[in-house]
Formats: structure tokens, sequence, C-alpha cells
């Protein structure tokens, strides 16, 4: 987990080690951050860092051990709060693992990360299952699992390639549901380990070529299913001890965050702490500039300017694009956090009546339908701002 930690912070290090910048603004999860200290932020990576290394290298239970828990936990959450786009899943996933670890002694802390993990691929299901995704990323998907043995599938009909595509959500249900009694977990574990191996070939270089981080995760996960879902010994299946009351409290942070991502369904929380990856949920969110005005932007935004669409004078400004060039890894989905950084990025470039900022809502899980929200001038993105409930404000530079 740890070594993972680091090899992850490694190959996204421009989403943690650049500082807030013109070009590169953070967004924190509430107001009253933005004017954090980068001083203390780079005390928390260092801290991060310098835990990740020692917890590596001791093994054994204790005191210390379980300190040097709560420093790679308290540093990482604060560097998780002073940009939205550094809960990556990866990120969430390692944090809940420390939390319950840290509390629970070594069984009941396996035992609940045995349970996020299959919540984890529960509700990866569940996203999935709309026609959004069996249209959409489903299909994209099953080209990059395809494209490595040469295999074309444009001539196949459009319902087998919606079943193809149903198959994803449907195998990581089932899975979900073998890993958790103890008598099917063998079958479970083969399985997850089956998947993992199809997602690392349909995004890997010879597939859809996708950013490192998400590779590695993937990598990731062969390893920790392998030691959470392999047989216990019967030493360990047996231990009769009581449960302490730091076991409880871990228990129920397992079973808050198995509640949590149900919300998803209501806006009422993001899309990847609800584990929608790889998803259609995330809504759509199309920044546009007038064409008259590319010229004059710096070139940095000139780079993520898009094709207009046939017989329109406006130019799509690709968020997802300056996330790869920028940040290594892929943008955080919510229309809160694009619309924040649409601001960011263009607010002293654009004037008022060259930008426009239409989002798209969540599909309809059953047509697939999007609803549209048109948003010109800064006026009315201001007004948008405001109705977001966490903050939308870039970190003031010092």
């Amino acid at each position: 987990m740890f070594f993972f930690t680091l090899l992850l912070l490694l190959v996204t290090h421009s989403l943690w080690m650049q500082l807030n910048s013109t070009a590169s603004p953070q967004i924190p999860w509430f107001e009253f951050l933005c004017q954090f200290p980068q001083t203390i932020e780079r005390g928390f990576l260092a801290a991060l860092v310098l835990a990740a290394i020692l917890l590596i290298f001791s093994a054994s239970e204790s005191l210390t051990r379980r300190v040097i828990r709560v420093v790679y936990f308290v540093s990482f959450t604060g560097l998780v709060l002073l940009d939205q786009h550094r809960l990556q899943p990866w990120t969430l996933q390692l944090l809940l693992f420390s939390i319950v670890l840290s509390l629970a002694p070594r069984r009941d802390g396996l035992s609940c990360c045995r349970a996020l993990v299959i919540i984890l691929y529960a509700y990866s299901a569940i996203s999935k299952i709309d026609l959004a995704f069996l249209d959409g990323q489903g299909q994209l998907l099953l080209d990059g699992l395809l494209k490595p043995f040469g295999v074309d599938n444009e001539m196949w009909s459009r319902q087998t390639k919606r079943a193809l595509a149903a198959s994803f959500p449907v195998g990581e249900l089932l899975v979900a549901c073998l890993l958790v009694p103890q008598r099917t977990r063998g079958i479970g574990l083969v399985g997850a380990t089956l998947m993992h191996l199809m997602i690392l070939v349909a995004l890997g270089p010879w597939g859809l070529n996708h950013e490192n981080g998400v590779l590695i995760w993937n990598v990731y996960f062969l390893f920790q299913n392998f030691i959470l879902f392999r047989k216990p010994s019967e030493a360990a299946e047996s231990d009769p001890s009581p449960r302490k009351a730091s076991s409880w409290i871990a228990i129920g942070v397992t079973g808050l965050f198995a509640i949590l991502p149900s919300l998803e369904n209501w806006g009422w929380y993001d899309h990847w702490p609800a584990w929608a990856v790889y998803s259609a949920r995330p809504e759509r969110v199309e920044v546009l500039v007038d064409e008259s005005i590319v010229a004059s932007l710096s070139p940095s935004l000139q780079s993520l300017c898009g094709r207009p669409a046939p017989l329109d004078v406006r130019v799509p400004i690709v968020l997802d694009r300056w996330s790869f060039q920028t940040r290594d890894c892929p943008i955080y989905p919510q229309a809160r956090y694009r619309v924040a950084l649409a601001n960011a990025l263009l607010r002293k470039q654009v004037d008022s009546q060259s930008i426009t900022i239409e989002i798209s809502s969540t599909p309809n899980r059953f047509t697939g339908k999007r609803e549209k929200h048109v948003f010109h001038g800064w006026k009315e993105i201001d007004q948008l701002r405001k109705n977001y409930r966490l903050n939308t404000q870039a970190r003031i530079l010092e």
C-alpha cells in the first residue's frame, strides 16, 4: 500500500508538487483554505513521503507505526483539502485504508479493507448500469480491449456491442457478490484478477494508452486483492479475542462509506467518491469562447482550444486536455470543479461577452438523455458558482 502511494505520487507528481499558479490553479474544498500558506503545503507533502517510506520499512505493529500512520493520513488529507483535483479514486481508497488500519487491529482492519473493496466494486458496477455507458464509455472500453488483438468491431450490430459493453458492469457486480461469502472468495479473487488484467489491456499502451496513474492503480489491485481475499489461516479465522472500541470506530467508518455513495444519485455526493469510475454518470461541461479572441489568449490557453462545431463561431476550451498536459492525470469530473477551473483559467483573459459554459446533466439511466443548461457571460457563471455548496474559488497566489 505505502510503496504504491509513493509510486502513484511519483507518476502524478504534477498534481502534488506543482504549487498553485495562474496556469495551474488549485480549487480547495472550502473557501477559507484559499489563503492557506504554501509553505505548510510543502510540509504536508514532505511528511507524507517520509511517513510512507517509514511505513514500508516498519513491519511490526507498534505504537510508533500507528503514530506514523496518523501522520500519513493527516498530511495526505491536508493535501487533498487544498485541491479538489487531488481526490483521485486511488487517493480516497488509500485514505480509507489508512483510517481503518490505524484504528483497528490487523484482523478487523483487514476485514474493513475487504468490505471497502467490495463496496467499491458494487458501486462502480451500479454506476455503469445505464444506456449512456452502453453507448459511450462501454464502447470505448470494448474498443480498447479488442485493439491489441487487431479485432475490428465496426461491422458488429448495435445490439451485440451493447451486450458486450453490458458484460463489464455485470461482471464487476458478480465479482463483488462472490467476494462476500468466505466459500466463494476464491472464485471472486480469480474474477477480480481477470477483470483488472482486462482493464490493463484495454487502458494500456496497446489499447487506449491511458495515464500511468490509472494503470498503476489497477496493478495495485492485483497485489491488494491477493492479500485481502486469499484464504486466511485457521488461527486468524478463529481468533476469539473481543473487538476493541477502536475496531468499532473502524467498522463505523466503513459503514459510513458504504452509505455515502448512494447519495450520488441525488447530487449530494461527488461521482468519484461514489466510485463512478469509467462511468457516464458525470455531467458534461463545455467551455466555449468566441473565435475572434483566440489569438489574444496566452499560448498555454491556445493549446487547449479544440475545433469549433460546424457553423459555430465559438471555440471549445478542452479542460480535459489541460489536466493531462498540466497534472498528468484525469480531470476531477464534477461540474462544480470544472466551472471553478474555467473561471480561474479564463477570467483575466476572456471578457464577459465572449464566454459561454454549457452543462449537460447526468444522463437518464434508461434513455441516456441529458438536460442542457447554458450560462452566458461571467455574471450568469458567477451566479451558477454561488449555487454550489462547496467552494469554486481558486487559491490566492502568495
